[in-house]
């Protein structure tokens, strides 16, 4: 007799939505648990077996497509690191299908490794450094490098050199990052589901409930066992000094081929390429959303040097602060387009600069300005036609004047 795992009153709210969680199926979706002689005994009235309760909740959740406010997280994903100088990012296919997570599943008795904001299966990228730092270890280079090993994904406190041990042990070099799940990448007709069914058939229950008591036997009769497995393709991002992510990514590339990741790998699961046309069409996304980043960000920072150099300016002394305000307004007229007048205006500047600083009791600001005068003069010209000497000396004299703070005349 199937058990009640679900109230009444909640399961029209979870048949009827079109946006549920799939992680919140796996862990509270499920509405009735079967004992074991429900499942082994299955089957309609032609001998037909029928498919359980837990297959049919695995089915929905793997009709599942992932929406929109994940392709704009992934989106922002990309753009966030774009920076080739500090992430490194390559798009691996999965072969087949991947188990992984299987342990969280509750109730279903299966599991998925899946976002909490978003329902979308990815890689743990604590799982990624994992299984390429055992994979490594374990190779002739591992065993001959183990000081590059130690650097590249670092080693508890046991495991450092007499020289460089600590009570915390070494981080390492490169941090490993959460894959995504790339949106799209589903075999057809699939293409935006994520989750796949998949059936581990156990053949011998009894020998490995009762771990090895009873004899494993040709007459014992196999259980299948719906499992959430995940087929499609996985952004991995990288980051750290790009000479250790090309290293690492090298090592990571021969771990998916070799070892795999997830669980029964043994039995096929979990193995990957790199999808190198996937990865083309990724970079022409990030283009353009990285050069928006790049354009906003510096946007927001001249925004807060302009901040800060107004925030400066309100405490210097009113000397410091005519100077920087003339000097402000000669940059944005020789820099910004020439309607007509452009040099009169730069003059107009100078003059009344050098009017307010000839009352100036103090020498040093006197030539702090005489300096800025001076150093216009030499970018726009002495002269404003060729030929006029004497008007070049003219203002010669009254930058010297303002030096031994004679009064203009």
């Amino acid at each position: 007799m199937p058990i009640e795992l679900m109230r009444t009153a909640l399961r029209p709210l979870y048949r009827g939505s079109r946006s549920i969680h799939p992680g919140l199926m796996i862990q509270r979706g499920l509405e009735y648990f079967e004992a074991d002689a429900d499942r082994q005994n299955c089957e309609d009235n032609q001998g037909n077996r029928k498919k359980t309760l837990k297959q049919q909740h695995i089915e929905g959740i793997c009709a599942l497509p992932v929406n929109d406010i994940y392709r704009n997280a992934y989106q922002r994903w990309l753009a966030a690191t774009a920076d080739e100088m500090r992430f490194r990012s390559l798009i691996v296919a999965i072969d087949g299908r991947l188990l992984i997570g299987l342990n969280g599943g509750g109730a279903l008795e299966t599991g998925c490794a899946i976002s909490h904001s978003y329902g979308v299966p990815f890689l743990p990228g604590s799982s990624i450094k994992g299984i390429v730092q055992h994979h490594v270890r374990g190779t002739v280079f591992g065993k001959e490098h183990r000081d590059v090993c130690d650097d590249l994904f670092g080693a508890g406190p046991s495991e450092a050199d007499a020289d460089q041990a600590t009570d915390q042990g070494l981080a390492g070099l490169v941090s490993f990052h959460d894959a995504w799940w790339v949106p799209g990448s589903a075999p057809k007709p699939q293409v935006d589901r994520p989750f796949a069914q998949e059936v581990v058939t156990t053949h011998h229950p009894g020998y490995y409930q009762h771990e090895g008591r009873f004899a494993a036997s040709d007459f014992d009769s196999p259980i299948p066992n719906a499992q959430v497995g995940v087929h499609g393709s996985f952004l991995i991002t990288l980051e750290g000094d790009p000479a250790w992510t090309e290293l690492t990514e090298q090592m990571l590339i021969a771990t998916l081929a070799e070892r795999g990741i997830g669980a029964k790998t043994r039995a096929g699961y979990g193995y990957a390429n790199v999808d190198q046309n996937a990865f083309k069409r990724m970079e022409k996304t990030r283009a353009p959303l990285a050069q928006a980043r790049r354009t906003r960000i510096e946007a927001q920072r001249k925004e807060r040097e302009e901040a800060i150099d107004t925030l400066l300016e309100r405490n210097l002394p009113p000397q410091q602060q005519v100077l920087k305000a003339a000097s402000k307004a000669i940059s944005i007229l020789e820099n910004g387009p020439d309607m007509g007048g452009k040099r009169e205006a730069i003059l107009s500047e100078i003059n009344t600069l050098l009017q307010t600083a000839a009352a100036w009791p103090d020498a040093a600001d006197r030539n702090a300005a005489a300096d800025l005068v001076t150093e216009t003069f030499d970018r726009i010209g002495w002269m404003d036609k060729a030929g006029k000497q004497k008007q070049k000396e003219r203002r010669e004299k009254k930058i010297a004047q303002l030096r031994n703070g004679e009064a203009q005349p």
